[in-house]
């Protein structure tokens, strides 16, 4: 969970901006090597948008980051191996040089 560091407002850990005061959000454009809770080295997984195939939601090497498509979402997460379930997941939006 995000929280907006202008108003203090709860976020969701893919928002872009917060939906009160209007503040963009910038994900970071690099993670953690190793997780915090367990020290395992992260797995960088590709988030993808749009509405899933069946095929999608049963595909372990991607993260589904839902149906609504926004400029500025992550394109990445590094998903802990060990601590997957707990939820242990950073977002990261690499951007390429041209």
């Amino acid at each position: 969970m995000k929280i907006c560091s202008n108003c203090k407002t709860r976020l969701d850990d893919l928002a872009v901006g917060c939906s009160y005061c209007g503040k963009e959000l910038p994900f970071p454009d690099k993670g953690p090597e190793n997780c915090p809770t367990c020290n395992a080295k992260l797995n960088k997984k590709p988030v993808v948008y749009g509405m899933p195939s069946e095929e999608m939601f049963k595909d372990k090497n991607i993260i589904l980051g839902g149906c609504c498509i926004v400029p500025g979402q992550p394109n990445y997460a590094l998903v802990c191996p060990k601590c997957e379930r707990t939820g242990v997941r950073y977002y990261i939006r690499e951007t390429h040089a041209k």
